[in-house]
């Protein structure tokens, strides 16, 4: 915990339960990446996905059937850092081959 008061940052260990998140989340980046209700967020030619809000989980971080998203660094925020907020639609971001291509509007 020192490190975090002194640099701002912690490192946590990897955990079965984060892990098993990470699984559902990038499922459910994967359905947002092919979501034709998403491609506003593809930019640069197709070449980047910005995706604000395009992660469908829930304020506990649940997507689908996940369970809630749990864990050390959950547990340190809640006891060490104000408690732990209700979450907010995650980003998905992503670039593709041939990234950067001109923005729309760019030369």
């Amino acid at each position: 915990m020192t490190r975090f008061y002194e640099s701002g940052y912690q490192v946590f260990r990897p955990e079965p339960a984060v892990l098993e998140w990470a699984k559902h989340a990038l499922d459910g980046a994967r359905r947002a990446l092919d979501d034709p209700a998403m491609d506003h967020w593809y930019q640069c030619e197709r070449t980047w996905f910005v995706g604000i809000d395009a992660l469908n989980n829930d304020s506990a971080g649940r997507i689908g059937s996940s369970p809630a998203l749990c864990g050390a660094a959950v547990d340190f925020a809640s006891e060490h850092c104000g408690g732990w907020l209700p979450l907010h639609k995650a980003q998905v971001s992503g670039v593709f081959a041939g990234y950067p291509r001109p923005r729309a509007g760019e030369s």
